[in-house]
């Protein structure tokens, strides 16, 4: 196991970071095991906040079979991820600008 640790720590450190990334990317992933518990609400409200403080926010649905990011915010895609997975949409063609301007999936 050290030693395939040590192989991939290798390889990682001879990649070369994306050149639009700026370092300041951060991820929160809001999870459950059990629906119904708020993880769209909160996702939705944190996301608002975010986009309030002046950061750009995108927020991913990835429930494939109960996402419902839409309903909470008023939106009517034509897409979704599971179209990105399945026939190849792009990222760009599924994206919905949602409230105050931040970004749907």
């Amino acid at each position: 196991m050290y030693e395939q640790a040590l192989k991939l720590r290798k390889i990682m450190a001879q990649k070369k970071p994306p050149t639009s990334f700026n370092g300041n990317i951060r991820v929160y992933c809001v999870t459950s095991g059990k629906g119904g518990v708020g993880k769209t609400n909160l996702s939705v409200n944190m996301g608002l906040v975010l986009q309030n403080l002046g950061k750009k926010v995108l927020i991913i649905d990835a429930d494939l079979g109960l996402a419902n990011i839409d309903v909470v915010t008023g939106l009517y895609p034509k897409y979704n991820l599971s179209h990105i997975l399945s026939i190849g949409k792009s990222i760009q063609d599924v994206i919905l600008e949602g409230p105050m301007g931040i970004s749907i999936l």
